[in-house]
């Protein structure tokens, strides 16, 4: 059963490590894309957690075990489809 959830970015960052399969098309982002993305997110934390939209991130959680890295402890998703609105 599909359960959508709204969430914040910082809600959907933790605590999760995203995987993308193989089975999914190219990747097409140029660095300059990945740039903005990352220089959007570190913003969005620096300005108190500023709103980020992000539009539509389908996952996929297997319900397998946790992954353990150092203390922390963090789910794995498999990103089925998405898409980010670039702001620049």
């Amino acid at each position: 059963m599909v359960e959508p959830k709204i969430l914040t970015l910082w809600k959907l960052l933790g605590g999760r490590l995203f995987n993308i399969p193989s089975y999914q098309r190219s990747y097409s982002w140029e660095p300059k894309h990945r740039e903005n993305l990352f220089d959007d997110i570190k913003k969005s934390y620096s300005e108190e957690k500023a709103p980020h939209f992000m539009s539509t991130v389908v996952g996929l959680s297997r319900g397998t075990e946790k992954i353990m890295i150092d203390t922390d402890e963090y789910e794995e998703i498999d990103i089925v489809d998405g898409h980010s609105e670039l702001r620049h």
